[in-house]
């Protein structure tokens, strides 16, 4: 069965309603390649190896996640990650994402 390997960020606002808890997260899911796991899974984990992106293997299913940022300890907060999975998963991301990601960014720490 063919997988794919997917960019996907993620956004962790603060709660509208209560600063203190976290809001709904918002997510950008974008496929950028397909083929046999195994192959991919090298891949991702080669030139995430060479440019010293954090590789963490799951033995049980096989997947394989390259981490470009992850998040912090607190609100708000942003993640980024490369990862492999079934190739079923579909490209979603909601219209105003774009534009939440670049004022979210500075929460890269």
């Amino acid at each position: 069965m063919p997988v794919g390997v997917y960019h996907v960020r993620r956004i962790l606002p603060v709660a509208k309603a209560d600063p203190a808890r976290r809001g709904r997260a918002l997510r950008s899911v974008e496929r950028v390649d397909v083929g046999r796991a195994a192959v991919l899974g090298r891949r991702l984990r080669s030139v995430s190896e060479r440019h010293g992106v954090s590789v963490e293997v799951d033995e049980r299913y096989g997947r394989v996640r390259a981490w470009v940022h992850r998040r912090g300890e607190g609100l708000p907060a942003v993640e980024e990650l490369m990862v492999t999975a079934p190739f079923q998963v579909r490209d979603k991301k909601v219209p105003h994402f774009e534009r939440e990601w670049a004022a979210h960014r500075r929460f890269r720490s």
